[in-house]
């Protein structure tokens, strides 16, 4: 049937475009102060680098490491939200105490929301997750990307039961 053909042609394309739709996030790092533009509360007017998140990462993050010998390590990336993740563990406190080291970390889901101070936001509290839903003029690629995941789940099941017909 042509008309069944071209409706899964035009389906396959339109998950396609779905999939390319990555999150962005600010991506830089700073050593003991080695980058002031990466440090601290970031304004969405400054010039920041982004980078389109690869398959899976769902989040961006911020992270600062600070050891009992002085170094302050400041990271701005994208990851995905798992427990024991290194960079966004959703099983770990957002602020800890170690013995050797201090963690503060922070993950938010909208394009290019990483502009906090991490260590402003975290919180000693079990479990303790603070999740940043971004500016207002972002909100509608907030919806937009949250959808896409679910569009892509959808339409990839209608596309294989149609192929299975």
């Amino acid at each position: 049937n042509i008309s069944q053909m071209i409706f899964l042609k035009i389906l396959l394309l339109l998950c396609l475009i779905e999939r390319s739709q990555q999150l962005k996030c600010l991506v830089c790092e700073s050593l003991n102060g080695d980058n002031p533009e990466c440090e601290g509360q970031i304004s969405e007017e400054s010039n920041y680098d982004t980078i389109e998140c690869g398959f899976g990462k769902d989040h961006c993050f911020v992270q600062m490491i600070r050891t009992n010998d002085g170094i302050n390590q400041l990271t701005r990336n994208c990851c995905k939200l798992k427990d024991d993740d290194v960079n966004c563990p959703q099983n770990k406190n957002s602020h800890q105490r170690e013995d050797l080291y201090e963690v503060w970390r922070t993950w938010c889901v909208d394009d290019e929301c990483n502009l906090m101070d991490v260590t402003r936001t975290a919180s000693d509290a079990t479990g303790d997750v603070i999740v940043v839903r971004g500016s207002p003029s972002k909100a509608g690629l907030s919806s937009f990307s949250q959808s896409s995941g679910f569009m892509w789940t959808v339409l990839s099941a209608v596309l294989s039961f149609s192929i299975l017909q």
